[in-house]
């Protein structure tokens, strides 16, 4: 595996919004995260604090490999209402994750501010629009196996590269939350649009004394529409979402639990 193979894997794997899973072409994607806006009850003056976690199950193919990733996220939600109508809500959070070869990992750290107005409300049913901005940044690592031809001889030995990407990331966004109020659930499917863009660093550091060249560039701005759903039982504001993702080039699990800390 090559040098310009090892960034070929980081863009596609890493360099990417990390409660996302994004190509680099506008499509139609599946969101890891909690719905856009938090707790999906409005009430003047009322401040809620939520927080969660979230397991991640990834299989796909990358040049011709098998690569699978595990790991999870956690993640919190204060949301504060001005009205019965609007609420903002600042969401932050953690991600670790680990690939299966060339010992991938990787850990992000997000931070978003959205807007929220609530245009249609009745005893079963409301409805939720939403603006969003914000970003992350990211750390990643890897080990990359490099043959070097030992000086004077035909002999080839394996420096074993450290390979790390760190990466800063931007975003904005918008969508609509639909909230389907039963006696003890709130059934609520999302729907937004993400655009984002970033830039990145790479350095490679030998385990030998040999050297290597540093790269840094942009990340491609690109934008992605995302949909999920997300289920809240009422009586303990505990909710649950699920989902699995399936196409010709990847498979992903994802289950995400949260529960409110904290209501006024």
């Amino acid at each position: 595996m090559n040098r310009l193979s090892a960034f070929i894997v980081l863009t596609l794997l890493f360099a990417t919004v990390p409660f996302s899973l994004y190509s680099k072409e506008n499509t139609v994607s599946f969101i890891i995260a909690p719905p856009p806006v938090g707790y999906p009850l409005f009430v003047r003056g009322e401040k809620t604090l939520q927080t969660g976690g979230d397991l991640l199950y990834l299989s796909m193919d990358v040049m011709e490999e098998k690569m699978k990733i595990f790991g999870g996220t956690a993640f919190g939600n204060y949301q504060s209402c001005l009205s019965d109508r609007a609420a903002v809500k600042a969401s932050f959070g953690g991600a670790l994750l680990f690939g299966n070869k060339y010992n991938l990992m990787t850990g992000r750290l997000p931070l978003q501010i959205s807007g929220i107005v609530q245009p249609v409300k009745t005893n079963h049913l409301s409805i939720f629009l939403f603006a969003a901005a914000g970003g992350d940044i990211g750390l990643t690592d890897m080990t990359l196996t490099v043959p070097q031809l030992v000086p004077m001889t035909s002999t080839f030995i394996d420096d074993e590269t450290s390979v790390i990407t760190t990466s800063v990331n931007g975003l904005i966004n918008g969508g609509a939350q639909v909230n389907i109020i039963t006696r003890d659930f709130i059934i609520s499917p999302f729907g937004s649009w993400t655009y984002t863009g970033g830039t990145y660093s790479t350095t490679q550091t030998s385990s030998m004394s040999y050297e290597y060249p540093s790269a840094s560039g942009s990340i491609e701005n690109y934008s992605s529409l995302i949909f999920g759903f997300d289920i809240l039982y009422v009586p303990k504001s505990i909710a649950l979402s699920s989902q699995l993702r399936t196409t010709d080039n990847y498979t992903m699990v994802s289950v995400a639990l949260k529960w409110l800390l904290k209501g006024k």
